[in-house]
């Protein structure tokens, strides 16, 4: 079950993983597929999540390499990931690498990132990915921090070591991989996908390091990332206003349209430069909207069908399941499980059909 509403932006750029894919014999033309855009992989950048996910766990599966996100970690250069990867290559300290790895993570991937916290002369580094458990996140999970692990020990050696590693799925592989990718303890089955560092650690100098360098990307990254950041306040407008309109004839395009002094041909092509779209945006309000409605009230789905401009529920409910992946009943009962900490019946992650 997502956690929070779906972002039209929510993605990264995945060149790595398709250069990747490409160099280990994977058609073009099935890559493009499991993608869902019909360029050519070499073409292709950024993917959505979900594209993403489906992708990384296709591969997997192809391959017969259910590590295959230590595995291609191993192999990973800083420069596999563009700007971003240049920003910490040149950092000076292990510290500054970590402050770029957080700050600029928009320029390179929405919707999943790294939360650094400082308590008690330890750092730890959580991540998150902004989609429910599966193969695909398990994949991405694997790579992501052991990439982090591979690029300290270019910079610094065996000693850019996390004291622990702990991740919220279950081992893939054996214990004694996981601790060649991390070199730490690693526990399974835990809250949360994390690593957690000495502080002291954080003043370690890195080899390869260019301040001037460093200075000059930093420029070139304040603007990519200041764009990001006006492109999102535009469409959250946007989304705060289909929410006020959502239930007008035409579905809110013309007032919405009229409040951002716009025609509503003028929204639309702003809207498709921004890589979205007012249909897309609009079901993320409404399935935002069906979300506050299961999680924080008992009214009948029925009802709330009919508040959201659904002429049946059966239309809802489909919608619903295919923007979530569940059921608007059964989202509702998960919610109220993990509110009231119940464990699920055996019979509980069944669908069924309302």
């Amino acid at each position: 079950m997502a956690t929070s509403s779906d972002q039209s932006d929510w993605g990264l750029d995945a060149g790595w993983l398709i250069d990747y894919l490409l160099k280990q014999g994977l058609r073009a033309e099935e890559i493009a597929r499991q993608t869902g855009i019909h360029e050519h992989p070499s073409t292709l950048s950024f993917l959505s999540i979900d594209a993403y996910l489906s992708l990384f766990s296709w591969a997997s599966r192809c391959l017969d390499r259910p590590q295959l996100g230590l595995d291609i970690s191993r192999k990973l250069q800083p420069s596999s990931l563009g700007l971003y990867g240049y920003l910490m290559d040149y950092s000076p300290t292990v510290g500054a690498l970590f402050e770029q790895l957080v700050h600029y993570q928009p320029i390179f991937m929405r919707g999943m990132g790294y939360t650094k916290l400082v308590s008690g002369g330890q750092v730890e580094l959580e991540w998150t990915i902004n989609r429910p458990a599966c193969e695909g996140v398990r994949l991405d999970v694997e790579f992501t921090m052991s990439a982090l692990v591979r690029l300290l020990r270019i910079k610094v050696g065996d000693a850019a070591t996390p004291l622990r590693a702990t991740f919220k799925h279950a081992a893939s592989a054996s214990v004694e991989d996981y601790h060649e990718a991390f070199g730490c303890e690693c526990n399974f089955g835990q809250q949360q996908n994390s690593m957690l560092f000495a502080e002291s650690m954080m003043q370690t100098p890195l080899a390869g390091a260019d301040p001037q360098l460093l200075d000059i990307l930093k420029v070139q990254a304040d603007t990519l990332l200041q764009a990001w950041q006006q492109q999102t306040r535009f469409l959250e407008r946007v989304r705060e206003l289909i929410a006020r309109t959502f239930d007008q004839p035409d579905g809110g395009v013309t007032l919405v349209a009229q409040q951002l002094n716009l025609s509503p041909r003028t929204l639309n092509r702003r809207l498709a430069k921004e890589g979205s779209s007012y249909q897309r945006l609009r079901e993320e309000v409404v399935v935002h909207m069906a979300k506050r409605a299961l999680s924080e009230s008992q009214t009948p789905i029925a009802l709330i069908a009919g508040e959201l401009g659904f002429s049946e529920s059966s239309a809802f409910i489909r919608a619903f399941r295919r923007a979530v992946g569940v059921t608007p009943r059964n989202y509702r009962a998960e919610v109220k499980r993990i509110q009231g900490g119940i464990t699920p019946a055996s019979g509980a992650a069944r669908e069924s059909t309302s």
